[in-house]
């Protein structure tokens, strides 16, 4: 089951609840994955007013799951997984573009942090570019050939250190 959001509908707790007690499903062959982990906490703490001691149910994010798929599968991907995080992406951004010359062409230096800060907006044009990088500069004709650049130097920095992104876990995932 994939329940959407925080705000928690009453239809799936009672489905998990009613698969627990009255079908009989043993709580740990019962998984609930969710988007954040906030909302995953919330699942916890609601099931916990009608599970017996020590029963669990596996409660999740998308992103927790594929990860723990990942890592149970290392020995057949052939490498160890590390999950790059969105804070330590920016961390490495900000390292990289303080190493420039000059700055990237068709980036605005004025804001840095924040959604609509530089950091964010590179970010996001670097899992853009990732996809496909010959469409990404056909269709973002305003970001120079130093964009190019920029993204191999650090989607290499992160092949070198053995790190892999969120996109790349799905993908990893689904083969």
């Amino acid at each position: 089951m994939i329940i959407p959001g925080y705000s928690l509908s009453r239809n799936a707790l009672t489905t998990i609840a009613c698969g627990s007690e009255e079908r009989g499903v043993p709580p740990e062959f019962i998984l609930a994955i969710t988007f954040t982990n906030k909302a995953a906490g919330e699942i916890r703490r609601r099931c916990a007013s009608f599970l017996k001691n020590g029963e669990e149910i596996n409660i999740s994010t998308l992103n927790a799951m594929g990860y723990g798929i990942l890592r149970e599968n290392e020995q057949t991907l052939g490498k160890a997984i590390k999950l790059l995080s969105q804070p330590d992406s920016l961390v490495l951004i900000e390292a990289l573009l303080d190493e420039l010359a000059q700055p990237l062409r068709g980036f605005s230096y004025a804001i840095k942090n924040g959604q609509r800060g530089l950091l964010c907006t590179v970010q996001r044009k670097l899992v853009e570019y990732r996809k496909n990088p010959r469409i990404f500069m056909e269709s973002n004709r305003e970001v120079g050939e130093d964009f190019a650049k920029f993204a191999d130097n650090y989607f290499g920095i992160l092949e070198q250190a053995g790190y892999i992104d969120y996109n790349q876990q799905i993908s990893l995932c689904l083969k």
